[in-house]
C-alpha cells in the first residue's frame, strides 16, 4: 500500500479530473491496541489494507497515518461510492486475527468533484 508521501507525489496527475476523496478512520483502534496488544493491531492494520487494495486496487489506497487510510478515484457516480464502501466492510466481517475472530469496525467519509 502507498504511504502520505506517495499520495503527495501522486495528486499532481489528479488534476482537472472529476475524483473522489475517502477518508477511512479504524473505529476504536487505541482500545483494541491497549486490550489485546500492538501484534493484534498490527493485523488489523494489514486487513484493513488487504481489504481496500482487493476493493480498489493498489493505484488509489493510501496509509494515511496510523490508523488512517486514503482512497482516490476517478468519481463515477454516488452509488459506485457506497457499493465499494459496502464490500469493503463486508471483507471486514467475522475476520480471523491471529487467534481471535471478530468484525473490524471503520468510520468512512468522502468528497467528490474536481481536483
Amino acid at each position: 500500500m502507498k504511504n502520505r508521501h506517495s499520495f503527495d507525489r501522486d495528486f499532481g496527475y489528479l488534476t482537472q479530473r472529476d475524483i473522489s476523496v475517502m477518508m477511512i478512520d479504524i473505529d476504536y483502534f487505541k482500545t483494541f491496541n491497549d486490550k489485546f496488544g500492538h501484534l493484534y493491531g498490527d493485523a488489523v492494520l494489514k486487513k484493513i489494507s488487504e481489504a481496500l487494495l482487493h476493493v480498489y486496487g493498489i493505484g488509489h489506497c493510501y496509509r494515511y497515518g496510523g490508523d488512517e487510510f486514503l482512497v482516490i478515484e476517478d468519481f463515477e457516480s454516488k452509488g459506485r461510492l457506497r457499493r465499494n464502501d459496502q464490500k469493503v466492510r463486508e471483507y471486514l466481517k467475522q475476520v480471523k486475527i491471529l487467534d481471535l475472530k471478530f468484525d473490524i469496525h471503520i468510520s468512512v467519509g468522502y468528497v467528490y468533484g474536481q481536483a
